[in-house]
């Protein structure tokens, strides 16, 4: 009976769209031209890059969903390839190769694959259901699927992958044939992979690149149901879109010379087991902050090797945000984590690159709020030893509290530990 319903439904939707749309065109003659009008517009859009800010939620089975952490990073769009790389670094490499495919789910193909093959003719089933509003504008739905054997959509879980199919639909533009949005449901899973279900929606825009007007993603969501019902939901969102050059070494405060790049200042090397007190520039916040985050601090103290001062007093020091992460447990309420790195000093014209850990001395009695100085009063805060990389010593690189989240405003002292 509710087959019957759902069927009559989608054939009454599809007599409207033939006597209201004004051109009364053939189903397969519109699907040709919003695809024409599509590959034209993938086809022209330049080499760029964009910031994208990744939300990771989670759920255990029947539980509501909360966030886990953040995940920031620029992305470069090359010959319609994604490139990636951490805010401000400049190098872009393929997701395979950089270390955000290590820091938890993460998806590509937001920027050209997912649209591509949706609108791919080869072994792709389109249907026109309806005229629909979309966010105030007139818009045509169409619906489309694309078999597993035309190898549309990988999923990748710890060492295994599968191969899917995909199932979903997108709104198209009444007047300008731009897709506007694009949901799909992933579809014959493989017996035996450890996934349920999963699901894609992106939302694109016209922005504004060099002198011309293209059509990007401007949010996304990712959605996945583990074969033990844990469900993890990414929420992602890009920003600063800009015209990628590749003659240009990239920077989000601007683009840099490659020749100047390449010349660099002569390197200073600082010995292993040396402790750097260090003064934040960069406020972080375990609730706010998002791993990829560049942090800036300064030497607090002047730092000598034999006598000799190798990082003066004001020296700016540089890392990122390593990790952000909020631990429910049912006993003792939730505990918070932020994960830190410095890899690299500046001294006047020279620079030294350093590997480096937060100096365990139990309670973090030197990550003082810049108001507690003077106190007796330490923040509620431990160092984490956090085991690296594959065959290195386990060193000590993220703070947590289990009284809430961490906060550490500009002004907090730390002392590191150089590895």
């Amino acid at each position: 009976m509710m087959q019957n319903r759902e069927v009559r439904i989608a054939i009454l939707s599809f007599s409207l769209y033939c006597t209201t749309l004004a051109d009364a065109q053939a189903p397969a003659e519109l699907i040709a031209k919003i695809r024409a009008h599509m590959k034209e517009t993938i086809e022209g859009v330049p080499n760029y890059t964009c910031q994208q800010l990744v939300e990771r939620y989670r759920a255990e089975a029947g539980k509501k969903l909360t966030r886990s952490d953040a995940l920031r990073l620029d992305v470069a769009v090359v010959e319609k390839h994604e490139l990636f790389a951490w805010p401000g670094e400049g190098n872009f490499r393929d997701i395979n190769e950089h270390e955000a495919a290590k820091r938890g789910t993460f998806g590509t193909g937001n920027f050209s694959s997912n649209l591509s093959n949706a609108l791919s003719s080869v072994g792709v089933n389109y249907q026109v259901q309806a005229e629909e509003m979309l966010d105030g504008r007139n818009t045509i739905r169409v619906s489309y699927q694309i078999p597993a054997r035309r190898k549309p959509y990988a999923v990748k879980i710890d060492q295994q992958q599968a191969v899917t199919g995909v199932k979903g639909q997108f709104w198209v533009d009444r007047v300008n044939l731009d897709v506007l949005k694009l949901d799909f449901i992933v579809t014959e899973i493989p017996e035996g992979f450890p996934l349920k279900e999963a699901g894609e929606s992106i939302e694109y825009e016209r922005i504004r690149i060099g002198t011309g007007d293209f059509l990007l993603p401007k949010k996304a969501s990712l959605s996945l149901k583990m074969d033990d019902d844990l469900v993890k939901v990414n929420r992602t969102t890009f920003s600063a879109c800009r015209q990628y050059s590749g003659d240009s070494v990239i920077r989000f405060e601007g683009l840099v010379d490659e020749a100047e790049a390449a010349k660099g200042p002569a390197e200073v090397k600082i010995p292993p087991g040396t402790l750097i007190t260090i003064e934040l520039r960069t406020s972080v916040d375990s609730g706010k902050s998002a791993i990829g985050d560049p942090v800036e601090a300064v030497v607090y103290r002047a730092v000598k090797v034999k006598g000799e001062v190798i990082l003066p007093k004001g020296a700016i020091v540089e890392g990122r945000v390593t990790k952000t992460q909020r631990v429910d447990t049912s006993q003792q309420g939730y505990f918070s984590m932020i994960g830190l790195e410095f890899q690299k000093a500046t001294i006047g014209s020279k620079f030294a690159h350093i590997s480096t850990g937060i100096e365990d001395g139990g309670a973090l009695a030197t990550a003082m709020l810049p108001g507690l100085r003077n106190s007796s009063r330490t923040l509620k805060m431990y160092v984490y030893h956090e085991r690296i990389a594959k065959g290195e010593k386990e060193r000590p690189t993220m703070i947590y509290s289990s009284s809430g989240k961490v906060e550490l405003g500009k002004g907090s002292l730390l002392v590191l530990r150089v590895y």
